[in-house]
């Protein structure tokens, strides 16, 4: 099971770790990535797909 997560975590996390280093040996990079995630779950994909249903409809 910890080498599942590991797979589809690390690609993920390891994009985030090169632009945001660690600070005082502490990494911010899950943090972060679970910031990014809210937000394209609670901005980003609702109006994208409210753009897509208006200029289909």
């Amino acid at each position: 099971m910890g080498r599942l997560l590991g797979k589809l975590v690390d690609p993920y996390i390891g994009t985030i770790e090169r632009y945001v280093p660690a600070i005082g040996g502490i990494s911010f990079a899950p943090v972060i990535g679970v910031f990014v995630l809210y937000l394209a779950q609670n901005y980003v994909l609702p109006n994208f797909f409210l753009l897509i249903w208006r200029l289909l409809g």
